[in-house]
């Protein structure tokens, strides 16, 4: 049985955000927006002078849900990010990691598969009468090593959280923190997707 952890309690329903055309909203906010017909997202119509705020999980309640050998040895994982976000782990041959966030299930890049648990997921975005709503996502990863026994070096990614409700990555080498939440938060504005692979 999987244990599903809280993390500040954005895990309860009512603190759940679901994905609308535009953005992640908690489930009332998304269905007065579809009443409406319209509602602002922090892509559309918000402030760009509006601080952007962080908040953070853990990838530590995931679970398996594909699996097979076919073409490939392959595993999919789905974790529950930010008030549900869902965060995919896709593992090839045992040996390289992908990730991605948001539904449908995407993933991006060639990470090694090891990775520290105490890493965080950071989301960042602003807060619209007073609920946070992730418009990026910085995650770190250790880079795939080639060589037989080189080390792993440790990356910063960020992924935008897009219009359909996936993502697609900005940075597969921020050089730190604040240079990670730079780039996220000036997607707010404008962002270019960079390719699948680093």
């Amino acid at each position: 049985m999987v244990r599903r952890k809280r993390h500040g309690g954005e895990g309860s329903m009512a603190n759940r955000i679901v994905w609308i055309p535009g953005g992640w909203k908690r489930p009332f906010i998304a269905s007065l927006c579809a009443t409406l017909a319209s509602c602002t997202t922090p892509a559309n119509g918000q402030d760009a002078a509006q601080p952007l705020e962080s908040r953070y999980t853990l990838l530590d309640n995931c679970v398996v849900v594909a699996a097979g050998i076919e073409p490939i040895d392959h595993v999919r994982q789905r974790c529950d990010g930010w008030g549900g976000i869902p965060v995919w782990l896709q593992y090839t041959d045992a040996a390289r990691l992908g990730v991605g966030f948001g539904y449908p299930a995407n993933t991006f890049g060639m990470f090694s598969i090891e990775r520290h648990p105490s890493w965080p997921v950071e989301w960042r975005g602003p807060v619209q009468d007073g609920v946070f709503q992730p418009i990026a996502a910085i995650i770190r990863m250790n880079d795939y090593a080639t060589a037989p026994g080189e080390p792993d070096r440790a990356s910063l990614l960020v992924f935008r959280l897009t219009g359909d409700g996936m993502s697609c990555p900005l940075s597969f080498d921020a050089g730190d923190n604040e240079e990670a939440r730079r780039i996220a938060d000036a997607s707010l504005r404008e962002y270019r997707c960079l390719s699948r692979s680093p």
